[in-house]
């Protein structure tokens, strides 16, 4: 990207990944955005295409936990609230004068995830960033197979995250996030299926008192954890709608919640080292 500015000859800079797919009018009107918006720089979201099983069930889950993370993604932030700003590096739109007083992408090369470095920087040293939504003029497809989803979301999921926090939080971010997504969609889950287990236990036992107690104490418990896991599938259906994939696949949340977890795991125990397209990288914290 830093060798590519040094060859451009524009006014405006557009940094976009390879596998994106943009509409004609796209870059026209991204532009023009960018100079009504007055902002330094411009990203932009657009469909992220899911073909497969596991992309259709993670990818909801992961976009669902940075729209919870950046909820003001679409608003001009100001500067004290630079660590809420968010970039979508798939299309990134600059004013040529603003990246080179920002520094360029010489500045983030140390960061692994550098567009939401972009962003933080933008925000923070008040050139203003510019966020819109154009999923009928750009898309793309992320990641095709588990193994591309593992390996991508490794990279950037913890990483972009403690990025975003103070450093006295951020050893505690990791597992919180891990334990936050195991409690509410994973536990529920697990007790519905735990005491549906003993109620039909009991029903094979037939009248034996230790059958009745145990049909008893476990009623309530039933009850609350299939509403809860009802009401967690609805909302699942309805993200996955929203996304782009079949709703179809939101009763499947809690294994989409699992190897969320696990991701979030795998970030965390590699937090160090970086593998990527078959290279590797030795990186220290963000800043």
């Amino acid at each position: 990207c830093w060798q590519g500015y040094r060859r451009a000859m524009g006014d405006v800079l557009l940094f976009t990944d390879a596998d994106t797919i943009h509409h004609p009018e796209l870059l026209g009107r991204a532009v023009a955005e960018l100079g009504r918006s007055g902002a330094g720089a411009l990203s932009l979201v657009g469909v992220q295409l899911m073909e497969s099983f596991w992309e259709r069930l993670i990818q909801p889950q992961i976009f669902m936990a940075m729209l919870f993370r950046f909820p003001d993604m679409g608003r001009s932030l100001p500067p004290e609230r630079w660590r809420d700003a968010v970039a979508n590096g798939q299309y990134l739109l600059f004013r040529r004068d603003t990246y080179e007083a920002l520094g360029g992408h010489e500045r983030v090369k140390g960061a692994v995830v550098e567009d939401l470095r972009f962003a933080q920087i933008l925000v923070e040293e008040g050139y203003g960033l510019a966020m819109r939504r154009a999923e009928k003029h750009l898309a793309t497809r992320m990641y095709r197979s588990l193994a591309e989803l593992v390996a991508g979301w490794s990279k950037n999921i913890i990483r972009g995250g403690i990025q975003t926090l103070p450093p006295a939080l951020r050893p505690w971010m990791p597992i919180t996030s891990m334990a936050a997504t195991a409690a509410l969609w994973l536990a529920p889950a697990l007790v519905l299926f735990g005491t549906a287990g003993v109620h039909a236990w009991g029903a094979v036992a037939g009248g034996e008192p230790w059958a009745v107690a145990a049909a008893t104490s476990t009623g309530a418990l039933l009850t609350w954890s299939g509403a809860v896991v009802a009401a967690s599938a609805l909302f699942w259906m309805a993200v996955s709608y929203r996304f782009g994939a079949p709703a179809r696949y939101g009763p499947l949340y809690p294994l989409g919640a699992l190897m969320t977890v696990y991701i979030m795991g795998r970030a965390w125990h590699r937090m160090g080292r970086v593998e990527w397209k078959g290279r590797r990288y030795a990186v220290g914290m963000p800043e």
